[in-house]
């Protein structure tokens, strides 16, 4: 079984329709970085990856197929009754088909220091951000992403949203998938970014619980309405900053 990063690369540059590539590359976020392995309580439930791929279960389910017969993502169904009575999940395992990019699936961690302007495939899913904390941080000059002083890549087109978030007081984690970087630069060409932060500082707000993580954000982000290029919009209510609170440390704002 490869590893999670052979896995992701050879999905980068294989032949597969850019939608199964994204369930694979999305599935792949739930498997151990270096076994590959999805432990069973992490096995994710079909509702959760329409979720994070934003497909119908029609075309999810399409694509799955796709991922099975070409033998790139293999799953094993429960039986009706486990399904009912122990809530089993399907079972996916990982896999790179013989004969498929097995000059990126047995690459070594040296050929990262190799610039590389990537695959028609590294183009179309890998070119504008990485698998954040993934080996595949390489050197490429078609890569998009800015490298934060020990912290995470962040993708170019998102950087002006974290800086607004931090501006508004919003300390959060950005260690994000893929996916979820490409959901978030899909959100940004529809909704203007002050209606983001607006949306996030509410959010902040409402939460039982200071969020740690960016991530808590994205599925409020997708339920806003897209705004048409150049139509007239309301003003967006004037964005209430997040202020300190005496004796609260940086932990307790969710700043770490």
């Amino acid at each position: 079984m490869p590893s999670r990063f052979e896995f992701e690369r050879a999905v980068r540059a294989s032949s597969l329709p850019p939608l199964a590539r994204l369930l694979a590359l999305t599935i792949a976020t739930w498997a151990n970085p270096d076994t590959g392995v999805i432990p069973g309580k992490y096995q994710p439930s079909l509702s959760t990856l329409m979720v994070a791929t934003g497909m119908s279960k029609g075309s999810l389910l399409a694509h799955r197929k796709t991922l099975d017969e070409r033998k790139w993502v293999t799953f094993t169904s429960p039986s009706l009754d486990d399904q009912r009575r122990k809530k089993a999940r399907n079972v996916y395992k990982l896999h790179v088909p013989a004969g498929s990019a097995a000059d990126l699936a047995t690459g070594s961690a040296d050929d990262l220091d190799i610039p590389d302007t990537g695959s028609a495939a590294d183009r179309e899913l890998g070119q504008e951000m990485n698998q954040v904390g993934s080996a595949a941080d390489h050197k490429s000059s078609s890569t998009t992403t800015a490298s934060q002083p020990d912290g995470p890549r962040i993708a170019i087109n998102c950087q002006p949203l974290v800086t607004a978030m931090q501006q508004a007081g919003i300390h959060v984690s950005w260690e994000l998938s893929a996916n979820e970087w490409l959901q978030l630069e899909a959100i940004l060409k529809r909704v203007p970014l002050d209606v983001l932060v607006a949306d996030a500082v509410e959010a902040w707000h409402r939460a039982r619980s200071t969020p740690r993580l960016a991530r808590y954000f994205i599925p409020g982000w997708r339920g806003i309405p897209a705004v048409p290029e150049g139509a007239p919009r309301q003003p967006a209510k004037p964005i209430r900053h997040l202020r300190p609170v005496a004796g609260q440390s940086p932990e307790d704002r969710g700043i770490f």
